[in-house]
């Protein structure tokens, strides 16, 4: 339409420029005997110019319209309106929206939600931004050094269709819960780019949490109500990579993480409950926080880590073993599986083995001592060598061989070597206080630094092996990673320090 008019209006501005000049030209050429037929044209070529001007922007011009229909509308038809405009037959699918056009689809689906608090749907417009800019981009443009993956994850545009699918499944999941649903596009936008995985991902997603929450209730006392409220407590579950998958030739028997019983959901519950005695409200615990556990390959991923878990500890596999020590060593297992229920996901020679041999080695523990170490504290099977482990050994190694601790007995020095001397003090360490290897390098260096402030007398050398500078002995930060390594699992500003002012002020000195 808008083209139309500017055509019309060129077209008429040339025609009055034409005829300016010609009056122009008659007017030069006769000015003295013909004056009044060139003052004649020049107004008469006004007229013409005013005319044309005004039916430009007066007669209606037949258009093609395409019209954005809501999201519960799914079909669109041709017709053709009263004042002669033709309206398009336009499929859902062949709409590519815009993140504006999006947004504005979704906060009149929602109202309700968009008017208390448009701050709520910055996540979801800053993916969509994020989608649109890579959804741009062809396999083409991107580079040959980059992965299959990232060419593979290279998707098209969100049409209409797509947002309203999309929708779609949110209102036939969740009816009746509206805040919800804008909830679950608030927080897990991603959902949106899911729109072709619906019936591949999303759905079996849900019939396994439902299944795996049926006839639990939530807070407000309902049947089922535990599902809407573990949604709502973490939107992300719809989204768990691996939950319920049913991809291409994958039997519907088979769980998605290649499971192979009938009914995993059961197995793995009734493996937990009978087999390790987990407590009823233990596996209600998993249920609520740890619901891709019972998505576990029983045979393939449970059974082996339990059994590693329990030759690492020094028992016996033997669960159907009734002796009160056996009993004990069934319990422990069981509490180690509850309260670090991520550990039945790790591999068990890729992850628990290596890591258990690194603890091993590099504080020269006997299998006793390791399996102490492993009970007081099993998340650190979970912790990465590399950058986890090998950093806070090499870092408390430091503390002890700049703090100049000495042994007390010849018989433990070693070979006279500083290096045996400092793994001799590391490996006390380890066993007066293992929960330290968990705490994070950060942490651990700022407690290093504070004690090294308050103990102002020392100087720590300059560089690691130079003799010319003579570092303090028995530094504070050593001694007390020595004496009382538990002290460095202390909050610093809630605990440490005001203990140290306090300390200080009774004792007369300044810290």
């Amino acid at each position: 339409c808008i083209c139309m008019h500017v055509v019309k209006v060129t077209a008429a501005a040339l025609a009055l420029e034409l005829a300016l000049f010609v009056g122009s030209v008659v007017t030069m050429a006769n000015i003295k005997t013909r004056r009044r037929e060139a003052i004649a044209t020049i107004v008469i070529s006004h007229w013409f110019y005013i005319i044309s001007l005004s039916l430009a922007f007066l007669v209606p011009v037949p258009h093609h319209r395409v019209f954005l229909p809501s999201a519960s509308s799914y079909s669109l038809h041709s017709s053709r309106s009263n004042d002669g405009a033709q309206d398009v037959t336009v499929q859902p699918e062949q709409v590519v929206l815009g993140v504006r056009e999006i947004m504005a689809l979704l906060e009149r689906t929602y109202p309700d939600c968009s008017d208390n608090n448009k701050q709520q749907w910055i996540k979801t417009r800053k993916y969509l931004y994020q989608y649109c800019a890579s959804a741009s981009r062809t396999n083409d443009d991107i580079p040959e050094g980059q992965t299959k993956r990232k060419r593979r994850n290279n998707r098209g545009p969100l049409t209409l269709s797509h947002i309203q699918q999309i929708i779609s499944f949110l209102q036939s999941t969740f009816p009746n819960h509206p805040e919800l649903q804008a909830q679950i596009l608030q927080q897990t936008p991603r959902i949106l780019g899911q729109c072709r995985s619906i019936e591949s991902r999303l759905i079996p997603t849900v019939d396994f949490l439902q299944g795996l929450y049926n006839g639990m209730t939530g807070s407000d006392g309902k049947e089922g109500g535990m599902f809407h409220e573990a949604i709502s407590r973490n939107t992300d579950l719809l989204l768990v990579r691996g939950v319920g998958y049913a991809g291409r030739g994958s039997n519907n028997n088979r769980n998605a993480i290649g499971g192979e019983d009938d009914n995993n959901i059961l197995a793995v519950e009734d493996y937990l409950q009978h087999e390790l005695t987990v407590s009823s409200s233990g596996i209600a615990k998993l249920k609520r926080n740890h619901p891709t556990l019972f998505q576990l390959s029983l045979n393939s991923k449970v059974k082996p880590v339990v059994q590693c878990l329990y030759s690492l500890l020094g028992h016996s596999s033997d669960t159907t073993a009734t002796t009160p020590p056996q009993i004990k060593q069934t319990k422990q297992v069981a509490k180690i599986v509850t309260n670090h229920p991520r550990l039945l996901q790790l591999d068990v020679a890729a992850n628990l083995v290596p890591t258990a041999h690194f603890l091993r080695d590099s504080c020269d523990l006997t299998e006793k001592e390791l399996a102490m170490v492993i009970a007081a504290t099993p998340g650190v099977l979970g912790l990465s060598v590399e950058g986890n482990l090998k950093p806070t050994m090499q870092f408390l190694r430091d503390v002890l061989k700049y703090g100049r601790i000495e042994l007390k007995r010849d018989n433990e020095k070693g070979n006279g070597r500083e290096e045996d001397a400092s793994k001799i003090l590391l490996r006390k360490c380890i066993l007066k206080h293992p929960q330290i290897l968990a705490l994070s390098l950060s942490n651990l260096l700022v407690k290093r630094d504070y004690f090294d402030y308050i103990d102002s007398d020392g100087n720590l050398p300059a560089e690691d092996g130079d003799e010319s500078v003579k570092g303090k002995k028995n530094t504070l930060a050593a001694r007390i990673l020595v004496s009382a390594p538990s002290t460095y699992s202390l909050s610093l500003k809630e605990n440490i320090i005001p203990k140290m002012e306090y300390l200080g002020s009774l004792w007369g000195s300044h810290t």
